[in-house]
């Protein structure tokens, strides 16, 4: 599946249009790492990154729009566009159930454009993600990913809170993947002040990567922070 930037302009124009039939979400984040799943995706260098959502044009969708600037193939400069669509199965005010399908796109690094697949559950005590991949970004080999994740309220009057994340990943071929089956741990720190969101984040991982017969420590604990703005 091949994109370009003027479709990615063309998304989001189409996006923008339908914003009178729906409820629209935009925000844009400058953060000092852009990490997925305790990876960073930029050599643990700051990324801008932007995000716009289309809630109801289908009674319990959302669909979205999200890009950042990462490192693809041989270290270079990369920008990824990811695009999703969710469907809520079970949503009240206790329990939300969702399956979400999600596309990476890599502006110059083709190679590396994958299908996600997640279901989501939601509730008051914690929330839960199943992932899986087929291709994991072009290596062929097939990626689950689980993650349970508790935000808690620290102080409601002055807007702080603390959610806490824990992960695990698992390749059916691991030496296609580059690495072995990990786990991976976050905590931030959540502060809002009006339409913006500080938030001071940890995260690590017991990771090892693959290159050959070797296998080494990959060093992925990772401290930063991140401003959103939300429009």
């Amino acid at each position: 599946m091949k994109l370009n930037l003027k479709l990615v302009s063309l998304i989001i124009i189409l996006l923008l249009s339908v914003s009178t039939y729906a409820e629209t979400f935009t925000a844009a984040t400058i953060t000092s790492d852009y990490l997925a799943r305790g990876i960073t995706q930029n050599n643990g260098e700051s990324a801008v990154q932007g995000k716009i959502e289309e809630s109801e044009i289908i009674p319990n969708s959302l669909v979205g729009l999200w890009l950042s600037n990462a490192v693809g193939s041989n270290n270079t400069a990369e920008s990824e566009v990811d695009l999703y669509a969710r469907y809520n199965l079970i949503s009240d005010d206790n329990v939300k159930l969702s399956f979400l399908a999600l596309f990476y796109y890599y502006t110059k690094t083709h190679a590396f454009n994958t299908w996600d697949y997640q279901i989501i559950f939601e509730n008051s005590y914690a929330n839960l993600l199943f992932s899986y991949r087929d291709d994991f970004f072009g290596t062929k080999s097939k990626n689950l990913y689980y993650e349970i994740s508790k935000k808690i309220e620290i102080n409601s009057q002055k807007k702080l809170s603390l959610l806490a994340v824990l992960g695990f990943a698992y390749f059916n071929d691991t030496d296609k993947a580059g690495m072995d089956n990990y786990a991976n741990h976050g905590v931030s720190l959540i502060k809002t002040i009006e339409n913006n969101e500080f938030t001071l984040f940890y995260s690590n991982t017991d990771r090892r990567t693959i290159a050959g017969t070797s296998k080494n420590k990959a060093y992925d604990q990772n401290t930063g922070v991140s401003v959103t703005h939300i429009f």
